[in-house]
């Protein structure tokens, strides 16, 4: 993602989902926190609450998105 922008607006869906870090630094919104994640690091987070990431620096990140939804039976 380039500096100083972000993918989309705050959202939230019923799909577990975490954030993997892969270069630069980025900050997660949730609710009504938020959280400076690093090269390296990760998060998992409730994606019933409003929540999104963004780039706030002069460098570009790379992140993964890892999603899973229960199998249904």
């Amino acid at each position: 993602m380039a500096a100083k922008s972000r993918a989309h607006p705050p959202h939230k869906h019923g799909v577990y989902e975490a954030f993997y870090m892969l270069e630069g630094e980025g900050v997660l919104e949730h609710g009504n926190e938020t959280y400076t994640l690093s090269a390296n690091e990760s998060a998992v987070f409730d994606p019933r609450k409003l929540h999104g990431l963004h780039n706030d620096s002069d460098r570009p990140m790379r992140y993964m998105v890892i999603l899973y939804r229960e199998k249904e039976e």
